[in-house]
């Protein structure tokens, strides 16, 4: 969701669009008894905050699946710098979930996907509230009122193709994926948070920060005389997948390093979290589709995501 002439090789973990550096169903224990479900009232469509503590239970609502992956995983991340809106605290049916821009003093942007049905009231109404930019995901169902609220709001968009690699339907867990590559390479640890200040924010997905990826997923780096010149990290951790990213600095491109990367760490993701490994990148990124195709994850789904940059001026 960023500009393409940024230095890496490709990012598995949709930042590879715009000007900008990137980026959610209720407990009814914790629900105020008075609060009437919608349809009692039959009330124009209000989206209400949602609290943290039952953020999980929301995860019936949020598919598993391309364009709402990374929303997922938000739910389920601990300490995730997210803020969450639902439309109806009783019976939630349309959902908003806000990943908060990176650190201060980083020029990051909102992250906010769109769940359920919407009318175009409710989403301009909440549209207004956001400061671009902006990378906005919704469901094909949500795109034309969506695309019509920003339109009036006179709000500068990019529209974004990506495609997500998982492994073939057909095989699943009995997917073999390679997982031997060369030497020069070794695991990231908390300690190592300092060597990656020089990575956006909007890289760790779900985990926010370098500091949470490196303690609570998994990252492997390549090593170039005592230099990092490629790593790959989780971006995101489902019940049943974990999406992977990858960066390389731009002097380092054209030697496999990012694949050795994203080979050894879908053998640490299978083995030790026995998960299905998905990369997502730009539609046109032949480079990303070739990476993820030698590695054994040759089934693709396409989903589209709008980079709002910025609000247009008067000419």
């Amino acid at each position: 969701m960023y500009n393409t002439s940024a230095p890496r090789l490709f990012h598995f973990s949709r930042s590879d669009c715009a000007q900008f550096h990137e980026p959610v169903r209720l407990g009814i224990a914790a629900i105020p008894a008075a609060y009437p479900p919608r349809a009692v009232y039959n009330a124009a469509m209000e989206l209400h905050p949602v609290p943290p503590d039952i953020y999980s239970t929301l995860l019936p609502l949020v598919p598993e699946e391309p364009g709402t992956l990374l929303a997922n995983a938000l739910l389920r991340t601990p300490h995730a710098e997210i803020t969450v809106a639902a439309d109806d605290l009783m019976y939630p049916t349309a959902l908003v979930i806000e990943q908060q821009p990176g650190q201060a003093g980083q020029a990051e942007a909102h992250s906010v996907t769109f769940i359920g049905a919407m009318d175009e009231v409710t989403l301009t109404a909440y549209l207004r509230q956001l400061e671009p930019p902006a990378m906005l995901y919704a469901p094909a169902a949500l795109a034309a009122p969506l695309l019509h609220a920003l339109h009036v709001m006179r709000a500068n968009l990019v529209a974004c193709a990506f495609v997500t690699f998982a492994p073939p339907t057909d095989t699943g867990m009995n997917s073999v994926f390679l997982a031997s590559p060369p030497g020069g390479m070794r695991r990231l640890r908390a300690a190592d948070a300092h060597r990656l200040t020089i990575i956006p924010a909007a890289f760790w997905g779900a985990y926010g920060t370098a500091t949470s990826a490196l303690s609570e997923g998994i990252v492997y780096a390549r090593y170039l005389r005592a230099e990092i010149v490629s790593l790959a990290c989780v971006t995101a951790r489902t019940q049943r997948y974990a999406e992977i990213g990858t960066f390389t600095i731009e002097r380092a491109r054209g030697n496999d390093f990012a694949r050795d990367c994203v080979a050894r760490l879908i053998g640490a993701v299978v083995a030790e979290w026995a998960l299905l490994p998905m990369l997502t990148g730009a539609a046109d990124n032949e480079e990303a589709r070739s990476i993820a195709h030698a590695l054994g994850l040759t089934e693709e789904h396409a989903w589209p995501a709008y980079a709002w940059t910025r609000m247009r001026t008067e000419a």
